[in-house]
């Protein structure tokens, strides 16, 4: 198996805590009506990480009465933490994933690159526990240079807990697509499943990354997805499995990039708006939320045409020109 035992006990740890969460869930508790004015929002900008529409969503969030904080005292945003807590509450979901500085420690002498081979048979991949991109296209991979950083004793280190692992070795996939799948608490937004790394929709496609994450949120306890947007990053294998690569949680992360950080397709120049207007459209048709949307501030020309772009693109979704 290469789970270690170790990292796996103290998730265990962790997912007890969550277990005790008892917070109700905000679209199941009957939240029904919520105004997103622009004159309203303008002290949410500080404390932001991205560009200005990520303010749109920091603002439904709060409206929704969602806690931006909660989720990151569990330290979901750490990747080994959240791939350990995936696992233990839907095992399999996602590649195998240890703590290089603990794997590190164990092979005591032995060359690290061959100990990984040993171990990862079909292949590995290191990245930074604390980060964002790290998949992306144009992201090169780092698993040279933090093995040249750990051949100098600058990398891998371990302070024994979870959360303080700087590095993580992840079994390598064999992708053949991977997919942006977006959800709302336990529930999947259909329309909001996208290519990874390419713009346009894939309504044909949808379905089965939209089944299999959906499936994963049956499994997961209150404490995850209350009150939580999630962007998930689904692989799908030559072999046609899907595998969970990681969790991207909204809210204000407390480290890497600190404040509050969603989903890129909710701040994309192109398709922010219209991805914005889906997820609206989502709390109208399937959660019976009812939006108000006001571009109220003309004097911020650039924040207030967002505004007014969210409300044209939700009534193209309502007159059928986008699906």
């Amino acid at each position: 198996m290469r789970w270690s035992e170790l990292e796996l006990a103290q998730a265990v740890k962790v997912a007890e805590d969550i277990n005790s969460y008892r917070g109700a869930r905000r679209i199941a508790n009957g939240v029904s009506n919520i105004r997103l004015a622009l004159s309203d929002a303008t002290e949410l900008r500080s404390g932001i990480w991205g560009s200005f529409p990520v303010v749109f969503m920091r603002q439904l969030y709060r409206e929704l009465g969602f806690d931006e904080n909660r989720i990151f005292k569990w330290r979901l945003e750490h990747k080994l933490v959240q791939a350990l807590l995936l696992n233990h509450f839907a095992p399999g979901c996602g590649p195998a994933t240890r703590a290089l500085g603990v794997f590190r420690r164990a092979a005591g002498g032995c060359h690290l690159q061959a100990a990984l081979e040993t171990e990862f048979p079909s292949g590995f991949y290191l990245k930074p526990a604390l980060g964002d991109s790290s998949g992306d296209s144009d992201t090169p991979d780092r698993t040279n240079q933090i093995l040249a950083a750990c051949a100098e004793d600058d990398g891998g280190n371990s302070c024994g807990r979870l959360f303080g692992e700087r590095f993580l070795i992840q079994e390598r996939v064999p992708i053949a697509r991977e997919y942006r799948v977006h959800t709302l608490e336990d529930r999947l937004i259909p329309d909001l499943t996208f290519h990874r790394y390419e713009k346009g929709d894939i309504p044909g496609e949808r379905d089965a990354p939209n089944a299999f994450v959906q499936g994963i949120l049956d499994r997961l306890p209150n404490g995850v997805v209350a009150g939580t947007i999630c962007g998930w990053d689904v692989a799908r294998t030559v072999n046609s499995t899907l595998v969970v690569i990681e969790v991207n949680f909204s809210g204000f992360h407390p480290l890497h990039n600190r404040g509050f950080q969603c989903s890129g397709w909710f701040h994309d120049e192109k398709w922010g708006a219209l991805s914005a207007a889906r997820l609206v459209r989502f709390l109208e048709q399937r959660c019976g939320v009812k939006v108000s949307i006001e571009a109220d501030r003309p004097d911020l020309e650039t924040e207030n045409e967002f505004y007014a772009d969210v409300n044209r693109c939700r009534e193209l979704l309502r007159d059928g020109a986008f699906t």
